[in-house]
């Protein structure tokens, strides 16, 4: 062969430059922010997460007022649980958070469910014939009516479907359903069953 064809051999060879190895703190800096990177997108999830659960299932709210004394007070935090009634309907004693009108959002105690018959005589409450004992409230509490509620003493009323008879625990001081009449979930949102004071 001449040396003219390995000249021209030589001049047809192709040559690679390997790949520059990154430095080791390039590996780190790229390490880090992935793990920052990582960081970010759980607390973006977990956010969202508190967001869903805030307005659709355990949203919270302030107490206003001292209708609730001495259980609930003025300025306490309270956590409603929103989905409790679809699994089971509200139940006697149960506190709810409801808005009364548009202006008013209040938290009452459950007194009478649907087919209840509840009677205010002479300062006391009776459910179905029965004095209603409850252990939640000071032993000297009484239940007054007063001018302008919807019932005089001796009256007995019978709640029907799909409407609850609300009381404040603070009695002398609430405004109920001894005021504004039986609660209707239809037209009185109910925002959930308050499970928890912080």
């Amino acid at each position: 062969m001449s040396p003219d064809t390995y000249a021209q051999n030589d001049s047809q060879k192709s040559y690679y430059l390997e790949p520059e190895q990154p430095t080791k703190a390039a590996q780190a800096l790229k390490k880090t922010s992935s793990i920052f990177f990582n960081i970010i997108q759980i607390f973006v999830v977990l956010g969202m997460v508190g967001i869903f659960l805030y307005l659709f299932v355990f949203p919270f709210n302030i107490v206003d007022g001292n209708s609730m004394n001495p259980n609930f007070c003025n300025r306490d935090l309270y956590v409603t649980y929103k989905l409790d009634s679809f699994f089971k309907p509200y139940e006697r004693e149960d506190v709810i958070a409801f808005r009364l009108n548009e202006k008013e959002n209040l938290i009452k105690r459950i007194i009478g469910v649907p087919g209840d018959r509840i009677r205010f005589s002479d300062d006391k409450v009776y459910r179905n014939g029965q004095l209603l004992v409850e252990k939640y409230l000071p032993s000297t509490r009484a239940t007054q009516l007063f001018a302008g509620d919807k019932y005089k003493n001796g009256d007995e009323v019978t709640v029907p479907a799909g409407k609850y008879l609300v009381l404040g625990d603070n009695r002398p001081n609430s405004s109920d359903s001894r005021y504004f009449g039986l609660i209707d979930p239809n037209t009185n949102a109910i925002n959930g069953k308050v499970i928890l004071v912080l």
